[in-house]
């Protein structure tokens, strides 16, 4: 972000934490000890977010999500009432990410956090690709594994098509935004 890169490493000291090089000066310090008396916060899913670093750390109260402006005392969660958050991805001005397990599909605008869809037991929410502003996915409801789109909001969050038709899984992967059409690979239930 700007002349910083963050990077997630171990001294040996710290535990895996989040560190920042300066690549004007190639100074490099630890950002914050998020878990000092743990060991590791793992941080990961580092994105940039509108100038702003956001990423997934556990504090060992447990995983969240996180944004830095490169201080430790500028590095603060983001939001609650999540759990397990992961696949941090920036569409526009909205981050989204995945939650309790892959089931939920979450939105923040950086400062407040807001659940968009839960799919339930075993949903699956996964391949977050973008278009534009709008966020394509897959994920499983009661017609299986399939791909789905999302405005932001709850009722914007829509199934495109069940390409196998009933229960089963099309299970839609490897999606790629192609000069502004949506490819990916699926079965159809035949090929």
């Amino acid at each position: 972000i700007g002349n910083t890169l963050y990077f997630s490493a171990n001294d040996g000291v710290n535990g895996n934490e989040l560190w920042k090089t300066d690549l004007t000066s190639g100074t490099t310090t630890l950002v914050r000890n998020l878990r000092p008396s743990s060991g590791n916060a793992d941080p990961s899913n580092l994105v940039n977010f509108n100038g702003t670093l956001f990423f997934r750390a556990n504090d060992g109260t447990g995983a969240a999500i996180w944004k830095t402006d490169g201080t430790s005392a500028g590095t603060v969660k983001v939001g609650s009432g999540y759990s397990q958050p992961g696949s941090l991805f920036v569409v526009g001005s909205t981050l989204y990410f995945t939650a309790s397990n892959g089931n939920q599909l979450w939105r923040s605008n950086g400062t407040t956090v807001t659940l968009v869809r839960d799919f339930g037991t075993g949903g699956s929410v996964a391949n977050l690709t973008a278009i534009g502003t709008t966020l394509y996915f897959t994920a499983r409801d009661a017609n299986g594994i399939e791909l789905w789109r999302s405005d932001g909001t709850g009722t914007g969050t829509t199934r495109l098509s069940d390409i196998t038709t009933g229960a089963g899984d099309s299970n839609p992967n490897n999606l790629v935004n192609l000069s502004g059409s949506l490819y990916f690979f699926a079965n159809n239930g035949t090929n």
